[in-house]
């Protein structure tokens, strides 16, 4: 079969990289825009050859009445008619519920494209796991590549964010990430696509529509006549160099990070055999990775920490995202703080599923997921304020704080209550409420049975009961 030039130009380059593979299941983002329906017209093209199963996803952020309906015919149309499956959902960015689990899931500051871009992802996550697909495919190309990296550059961004919009990303791809925007204008033209344009991508109101029409033209006319493939080439190089510190910052966590019964040991005396950055990675990861915290570390923190590191008397002591931390003569000592209770242990097994299974169970501190759980880091923490869940039932997010106020959790029991955390999301509330992430469905053959235990929470239960 003979393809057309830009779909062998993503078939050799598949090959090179390993971005996709055969025999997957590739979930297509469709918004009806250019970029998306090249895409998938792409991926169509190479989808027996590469024996891919497609599905198309397109999400109506209802932003323009009228339009948006119009595009969701299309991405409809465009599916039916090449015998796909097609998945919808429409979203309301005002929901104030939305707005929240947001606000407390990001570092950035709230806008309308970062709250869509937000919800858009989560929603293609759910249908990834709902439809048992390997990949997300998204559309971005080098164009927009350029536009990311000069505004992060423009906005001060650190090293990581140079890097730009990566290819690959847990499991999102962007096979047309070396391709310019003029090269899918040429094959939409030749392939006589239909395709709407949305009128906001004009707006310069927005900043990224500010860079694409008024900072990269006149950057060109300054003589970058280029500038959209260096700034990518640029990109490339910095993710290259990232990847090499990152095998070096993976080196000195193993050498530096000691994990004991509810104490971390950070072996200090080491830190200036390492560049500043790699100790600031290293704290980074500390927190993120072996204290399961979450929340964004500043650069000015940073900076602070690492002046008590050096200047701080043996037997100080400090504070960081909650956690007390001691210097010792060799090493930093992170602990949980006084008062804060053992969060207790989660046993996880997997289950066939048979015509006679109830999926009901047996008590509350038992939960059943999908099997698409299986494998994936889980972990506990204690609940904190602003901390959302997307309830069963309802999908729709509300504050751990409002349901256990709702379930008449106890506020001896309520100041200390476990969430149980897998991707940065909850999704059980141990006796009390799960999330509608990860549920059983109906053709599942296999499930993932959770069972909680906490005895000093029990106690606290009984003695409120008596």
């Amino acid at each position: 079969m003979k393809w057309s030039a830009l779909a062998e130009r993503v078939h050799q380059s598949l090959k090179r990289t390993s971005l996709l593979k055969e025999n997957d299941k590739l979930l297509v983002a469709v918004s009806g825009g250019m970029d998306s329906v090249v895409l998938l017209n792409v991926l169509l093209e190479l989808k027996d050859h590469w024996k891919w199963e497609l599905v198309v996803g397109h999400v109506d952020h209802g932003l323009r009445p009228g339009e948006d309906e119009k595009e969701s015919l299309l991405c409809k149309t465009l599916a039916k008619s090449a015998g796909l499956t097609y998945l919808e959902s429409k979203i309301d960015l005002n929901d104030q519920a939305i707005k929240e689990m947001y606000a407390e899931s990001s570092t950035q500051n709230p806008s309308l494209e970062s709250l869509a871009r937000n919800e858009r992802y989560a929603i293609l996550d759910k249908w990834t796991n709902d439809k048992k697909c390997d990949i997300i495919c998204i559309g971005h190309h080098l164009n927009d590549q350029a536009e990311t990296v000069l505004y992060r550059m423009l906005t001060g961004s650190g090293f990581k964010g140079l890097r730009g919009i990566q290819s690959a990303r847990e499991k999102i791809r962007r096979p047309l990430m070396d391709i310019s925007k003029e090269e899918i204008a040429v094959y939409a033209r030749k392939e006589e696509l239909n395709y709407f344009n949305d009128p906001s991508n004009l707006n310069e109101s927005f900043v990224r529509n500010k860079i694409r029409h008024k900072a990269i033209p006149a950057l060109k006319r300054a003589g970058f006549e280029d500038i959209e493939g260096m700034l990518a080439s640029s990109a490339h190089s910095i993710e290259e160099a990232n990847s090499a510190l990152e095998y070096y910052v993976e080196i000195a966590v193993k050498e530096l990070i000691v994990e004991k019964k509810n104490k971390l040991e950070l072996r200090y005396t080491k830190f200036p055999d390492y560049p500043v950055y790699i100790q600031k990675q290293i704290i980074r990861r500390l927190f993120s990775e072996n204290l399961k915290i979450k929340k964004h570390i500043s650069e000015k923190q940073l900076d602070q920490f690492l002046t008590f590191i050096t200047e701080a008397e043996t037997g100080s002591s400090t504070e960081l995202l909650n956690c007390n931390i001691v210097k010792d003569r060799q090493t930093l000592d992170f602990s949980k703080q006084a008062g804060e209770i053992d969060l207790g242990e989660i046993k996880i097994e997997e289950n066939t599923i048979t015509p006679l299974f109830s999926l009901t169970p047996l008590h509350k501190n038992m939960a059943y997921f999908s099997h698409d759980l299986y494998g994936k880091d889980l972990f506990l923490k204690t609940w904190e304020p602003g901390d959302s869940m997307r309830l069963f039932g309802s999908g729709q997010g509300k504050k751990v704080s409002d349901i256990l106020k709702d379930e008449k959790v106890s506020a001896l029991t309520k100041a200390h209550h476990p969430v149980l955390l897998t991707g940065g999301e909850i999704i059980w509330i141990p006796g009390v409420k799960r999330s509608n992430l990860y549920t059983v469905k109906p053709d599942d053959k296999k499930m993932i049975k959770i069972t909680y235990t906490n005895m000093e929470l029990d106690n606290d239960k009984k003695n409120t009961d008596t």
